[in-house]
Protein backbone atom coordinates (compact mmCIF):
# COMPACT_ATOMS: atom_id res chain seq x y z
CA UNK A 1 0.00 0.00 0.00
CA UNK A 2 1.63 3.28 -1.05
CA UNK A 3 1.99 6.06 1.51
CA UNK A 4 -0.67 8.76 1.54
CA UNK A 5 1.73 11.40 0.22
CA UNK A 6 2.95 9.10 -2.56
CA UNK A 7 -0.64 8.32 -3.55
CA UNK A 8 -1.54 12.01 -3.72
CA UNK A 9 1.49 12.58 -5.92
CA UNK A 10 0.26 9.80 -8.19
CA UNK A 11 -3.20 11.37 -8.44
CA UNK A 12 -1.58 14.65 -9.49
CA UNK A 13 0.41 12.77 -12.13
CA UNK A 14 -2.73 10.92 -13.25
CA UNK A 15 -4.45 14.26 -13.81
CA UNK A 16 -1.51 15.43 -15.92
CA UNK A 17 -1.76 12.24 -18.01
CA UNK A 18 -5.57 12.56 -18.13
CA UNK A 19 -6.11 9.14 -16.54
CA UNK A 20 -9.83 8.88 -15.82
CA UNK A 21 -10.26 5.14 -15.22
CA UNK A 22 -11.08 4.75 -11.50
CA UNK A 23 -9.40 1.33 -11.20
CA UNK A 24 -6.17 2.59 -12.74
CA UNK A 25 -6.18 5.66 -10.49
CA UNK A 26 -6.80 3.52 -7.39
CA UNK A 27 -3.93 1.14 -8.24
CA UNK A 28 -1.25 3.79 -7.63
CA UNK A 29 1.97 4.40 -9.51
CA UNK A 30 2.49 1.99 -12.44
CA UNK A 31 5.84 0.26 -12.71
CA UNK A 32 6.34 1.50 -16.30
CA UNK A 33 5.33 4.41 -18.52
CA UNK A 34 5.30 4.99 -22.25
CA UNK A 35 7.79 7.47 -23.68
CA UNK A 36 5.02 9.98 -24.29
CA UNK A 37 3.74 9.70 -20.71
CA UNK A 38 7.26 10.14 -19.32
CA UNK A 39 7.70 13.24 -21.45
CA UNK A 40 4.47 14.71 -20.05
CA UNK A 41 5.49 13.86 -16.47
CA UNK A 42 8.79 15.66 -17.04
CA UNK A 43 7.32 18.63 -18.90
CA UNK A 44 3.61 18.90 -18.03
CA UNK A 45 1.33 20.88 -20.29
CA UNK A 46 0.82 24.31 -18.75
CA UNK A 47 -2.63 25.70 -18.05
CA UNK A 48 -1.42 29.22 -18.67
CA UNK A 49 -2.66 31.08 -21.71
CA UNK A 50 0.92 31.77 -22.76
CA UNK A 51 1.19 30.30 -26.26
CA UNK A 52 4.97 30.62 -26.29
CA UNK A 53 5.25 28.65 -23.01
CA UNK A 54 3.07 25.88 -24.41
CA UNK A 55 5.26 25.64 -27.49
CA UNK A 56 8.36 25.57 -25.28
CA UNK A 57 6.98 22.67 -23.22
CA UNK A 58 6.01 20.73 -26.32
CA UNK A 59 9.48 21.22 -27.80
CA UNK A 60 11.02 19.96 -24.55
CA UNK A 61 8.80 16.85 -24.65
CA UNK A 62 9.76 16.17 -28.24
CA UNK A 63 13.47 16.44 -27.42
CA UNK A 64 13.13 14.08 -24.45
CA UNK A 65 11.26 11.49 -26.52
CA UNK A 66 13.90 11.78 -29.25
CA UNK A 67 16.69 11.30 -26.69
CA UNK A 68 14.98 8.25 -25.17
CA UNK A 69 14.44 6.65 -28.57
CA UNK A 70 18.09 7.19 -29.47
CA UNK A 71 19.20 5.62 -26.18
CA UNK A 72 16.86 2.68 -26.70
CA UNK A 73 18.39 2.14 -30.14
CA UNK A 74 21.91 2.02 -28.67
CA UNK A 75 20.89 -0.06 -25.65
CA UNK A 76 21.67 2.72 -23.15
CA UNK A 77 18.01 2.78 -22.11
CA UNK A 78 16.16 -0.50 -21.67
CA UNK A 79 12.62 -0.54 -22.98
CA UNK A 80 9.92 -3.19 -23.20
CA UNK A 81 7.31 -3.60 -25.90
CA UNK A 82 3.74 -3.37 -24.66
CA UNK A 83 0.98 -4.50 -27.00
CA UNK A 84 -2.55 -3.29 -26.47
CA UNK A 85 -5.84 -3.57 -28.34
CA UNK A 86 -7.73 -0.48 -29.42
CA UNK A 87 -11.34 -1.32 -30.24
CA UNK A 88 -13.38 0.98 -32.38
CA UNK A 89 -16.94 0.13 -33.33
CA UNK A 90 -17.27 -0.31 -37.07
CA UNK A 91 -19.92 1.82 -38.67
CA UNK A 92 -22.07 0.49 -41.47
CA UNK A 93 -24.02 3.02 -43.47
CA UNK A 94 -27.77 2.36 -43.38
CA UNK A 95 -29.47 1.14 -46.52
CA UNK A 96 -31.53 3.81 -48.29
CA UNK A 97 -35.25 3.61 -47.76
CA UNK A 98 -37.37 1.85 -50.37
CA UNK A 99 -38.66 3.82 -53.28
CA UNK A 100 -42.07 5.05 -54.25
CA UNK A 101 -44.83 2.44 -53.98
CA UNK A 102 -42.89 0.05 -51.76
CA UNK A 103 -44.22 -1.22 -48.45
CA UNK A 104 -41.72 0.92 -46.60
CA UNK A 105 -42.83 3.98 -48.59
CA UNK A 106 -46.41 3.31 -47.71
CA UNK A 107 -45.51 3.31 -44.00
CA UNK A 108 -46.18 6.63 -42.32
CA UNK A 109 -43.04 6.42 -40.22
CA UNK A 110 -40.42 5.36 -42.78
CA UNK A 111 -37.93 8.06 -41.59
CA UNK A 112 -37.96 6.47 -38.13
CA UNK A 113 -37.39 3.06 -39.72
CA UNK A 114 -34.25 4.42 -41.36
CA UNK A 115 -32.96 5.61 -37.99
CA UNK A 116 -33.67 2.25 -36.36
CA UNK A 117 -32.02 0.43 -39.25
CA UNK A 118 -28.91 2.60 -38.89
CA UNK A 119 -28.78 2.03 -35.14
CA UNK A 120 -29.02 -1.74 -35.61
CA UNK A 121 -26.22 -1.57 -38.15
CA UNK A 122 -23.99 0.18 -35.66
CA UNK A 123 -24.64 -2.30 -32.84
CA UNK A 124 -24.54 -5.43 -34.97
CA UNK A 125 -21.22 -4.57 -36.62
CA UNK A 126 -18.08 -6.24 -35.27
CA UNK A 127 -15.74 -3.70 -33.70
CA UNK A 128 -12.53 -2.73 -35.44
CA UNK A 129 -9.58 -4.06 -33.38
CA UNK A 130 -6.20 -2.43 -33.84
CA UNK A 131 -3.11 -3.91 -32.18
CA UNK A 132 -0.76 -1.14 -31.15
CA UNK A 133 2.80 -1.82 -30.00
CA UNK A 134 4.17 0.80 -27.67
CA UNK A 135 7.53 1.03 -25.95
CA UNK A 136 7.44 1.40 -22.17
CA UNK A 137 10.24 2.09 -19.70
CA UNK A 138 10.29 0.74 -16.15
CA UNK A 139 11.32 2.91 -13.22
CA UNK A 140 14.43 0.74 -12.73
CA UNK A 141 15.51 1.29 -16.35
CA UNK A 142 14.76 5.00 -16.26
CA UNK A 143 16.65 5.47 -12.98
CA UNK A 144 19.67 3.68 -14.47
CA UNK A 145 19.57 5.87 -17.58
CA UNK A 146 21.87 8.86 -17.37
CA UNK A 147 20.05 10.90 -19.98
CA UNK A 148 18.10 12.94 -17.41
CA UNK A 149 20.18 13.81 -14.32
CA UNK A 150 18.46 13.63 -10.92
CA UNK A 151 18.68 17.38 -10.35
CA UNK A 152 16.81 18.02 -13.62
CA UNK A 153 14.00 15.55 -13.01
CA UNK A 154 10.56 16.96 -12.38
CA UNK A 155 8.81 16.41 -9.06
CA UNK A 156 6.51 13.88 -10.74
CA UNK A 157 9.37 11.80 -12.17
CA UNK A 158 11.19 11.88 -8.82
CA UNK A 159 8.04 10.73 -7.03
CA UNK A 160 7.75 7.79 -9.46
CA UNK A 161 11.39 6.75 -8.96
CA UNK A 162 11.48 7.37 -5.19
CA UNK A 163 10.54 3.78 -4.12
CA UNK A 164 13.82 2.56 -5.64
CA UNK A 165 15.76 4.85 -3.33
CA UNK A 166 13.86 3.57 -0.31
CA UNK A 167 14.57 -0.03 -1.27
CA UNK A 168 18.27 0.78 -1.71
CA UNK A 169 18.38 2.50 1.70
CA UNK A 170 16.74 -0.53 3.32
CA UNK A 171 19.25 -2.85 1.64
CA UNK A 172 22.22 -0.73 2.75
CA UNK A 173 20.81 -0.61 6.27
CA UNK A 174 20.58 -4.40 6.32
CA UNK A 175 24.17 -4.72 5.07
CA UNK A 176 25.44 -2.30 7.71
CA UNK A 177 23.47 -4.12 10.42
CA UNK A 178 25.07 -7.42 9.40
CA UNK A 179 28.50 -5.80 9.54
CA UNK A 180 27.82 -4.59 13.06
CA UNK A 181 26.59 -7.98 14.21
CA UNK A 182 29.64 -9.90 12.97
CA UNK A 183 32.38 -10.06 15.62
CA UNK A 184 36.10 -10.52 15.11
CA UNK A 185 38.10 -13.21 16.89
CA UNK A 186 39.52 -10.46 19.09
CA UNK A 187 35.97 -9.58 20.17
CA UNK A 188 35.27 -13.26 20.88
CA UNK A 189 38.41 -13.58 23.03
CA UNK A 190 37.24 -10.60 25.09
CA UNK A 191 33.77 -12.14 25.46
CA UNK A 192 35.25 -15.41 26.79
CA UNK A 193 37.56 -13.56 29.19
CA UNK A 194 34.54 -11.75 30.61
CA UNK A 195 32.69 -15.05 30.90
CA UNK A 196 35.68 -16.48 32.83
CA UNK A 197 35.54 -13.51 35.20
CA UNK A 198 31.80 -13.88 35.71
CA UNK A 199 31.89 -17.62 36.38
CA UNK A 200 34.94 -17.30 38.67
CA UNK A 201 33.11 -14.72 40.74
CA UNK A 202 30.03 -16.96 41.00
CA UNK A 203 32.03 -19.84 42.50
CA UNK A 204 34.39 -17.70 44.60
CA UNK A 205 37.47 -18.21 42.43
CA UNK A 206 40.06 -15.60 41.49
CA UNK A 207 40.46 -14.77 37.80
CA UNK A 208 42.65 -11.80 36.88
CA UNK A 209 43.22 -10.87 33.25
CA UNK A 210 46.43 -9.11 34.29
CA UNK A 211 47.68 -12.40 35.79
CA UNK A 212 46.14 -15.05 33.61
CA UNK A 213 46.24 -18.61 35.00
CA UNK A 214 48.32 -21.29 33.33
CA UNK A 215 49.66 -20.76 29.84
CA UNK A 216 48.43 -19.32 26.57
CA UNK A 217 48.36 -22.84 25.15
CA UNK A 218 45.89 -23.91 27.85
CA UNK A 219 43.73 -20.86 27.16
CA UNK A 220 43.76 -21.70 23.45
CA UNK A 221 42.68 -25.25 24.32
CA UNK A 222 39.77 -23.78 26.29
CA UNK A 223 38.72 -21.55 23.39
CA UNK A 224 38.83 -24.46 20.94
CA UNK A 225 36.61 -26.48 23.29
CA UNK A 226 34.09 -23.64 23.67
CA UNK A 227 33.92 -21.81 20.34
CA UNK A 228 33.89 -23.20 16.79
CA UNK A 229 35.54 -20.01 15.54
CA UNK A 230 38.78 -21.27 17.11
CA UNK A 231 38.57 -24.92 16.06
CA UNK A 232 41.18 -24.54 13.33
CA UNK A 233 43.56 -22.36 15.34
CA UNK A 234 46.49 -24.63 16.19
CA UNK A 235 49.31 -22.34 17.34
CA UNK A 236 49.77 -19.89 20.19
CA UNK A 237 51.28 -17.38 17.77
CA UNK A 238 47.94 -17.33 15.88
CA UNK A 239 46.12 -16.64 19.15
CA UNK A 240 48.50 -13.81 20.06
CA UNK A 241 47.33 -11.94 16.98
CA UNK A 242 43.98 -11.41 18.72
CA UNK A 243 45.21 -10.75 22.28
CA UNK A 244 46.51 -7.25 21.52
CA UNK A 245 48.49 -7.21 24.76
CA UNK A 246 45.31 -6.90 26.82
CA UNK A 247 45.93 -10.07 28.85
CA UNK A 248 49.12 -11.01 30.75
CA UNK A 249 50.57 -14.43 31.52
CA UNK A 250 53.48 -14.99 33.90
CA UNK A 251 56.67 -16.55 32.56
CA UNK A 252 58.45 -19.66 33.76
CA UNK A 253 56.48 -22.80 34.58
CA UNK A 254 53.17 -21.62 36.03
CA UNK A 255 50.63 -23.85 37.70
CA UNK A 256 48.30 -25.52 35.22
CA UNK A 257 45.01 -23.70 34.59
CA UNK A 258 43.20 -26.85 33.50
CA UNK A 259 41.66 -27.58 36.91
CA UNK A 260 40.29 -24.01 37.06
CA UNK A 261 38.97 -24.14 33.50
CA UNK A 262 37.37 -27.50 34.22
CA UNK A 263 35.50 -25.98 37.17
CA UNK A 264 34.49 -22.85 35.29
CA UNK A 265 33.37 -24.68 32.15
CA UNK A 266 32.36 -28.25 32.97
CA UNK A 267 30.59 -28.41 29.60
CA UNK A 268 33.94 -27.99 27.81
CA UNK A 269 35.07 -31.52 28.91
CA UNK A 270 38.54 -30.22 29.68
CA UNK A 271 40.31 -32.97 31.59
CA UNK A 272 41.09 -31.93 35.15
CA UNK A 273 44.45 -33.47 36.07
CA UNK A 274 44.18 -35.79 39.03
CA UNK A 275 40.58 -36.75 38.30
CA UNK A 276 40.13 -40.40 37.47
CA UNK A 277 37.40 -40.99 34.89
CA UNK A 278 35.21 -44.07 35.44
CA UNK A 279 35.77 -46.92 33.06
CA UNK A 280 33.31 -47.04 30.21
CA UNK A 281 31.78 -50.48 29.69
CA UNK A 282 31.74 -51.63 26.11
CA UNK A 283 28.30 -52.59 24.83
Amino acid sequence: MPSESSFLEWLEAADILMVRDSEIRAAGWPSAFSLNDLAYLQYPDTTANDFRLRIKQQDARDRLIEAMKASIATGALKAETCRKEIKKAAFQAPQPSAGLGSVAWQSRDFDRQDEQRAARARYDAQPDVTIVADEVVTREAFAAWGGLPDQKQSEHVRAWIRPLGRAEEAHQGSVEANKVKRKTKGDLVEDWIRECERRAKDIGELFDRAKMPGTKAEFLELLKALDREFENMNTVSSLETYLDGRYKWSGGRPKSAKPLYARLFPESRILNPGVVLPLQMKP
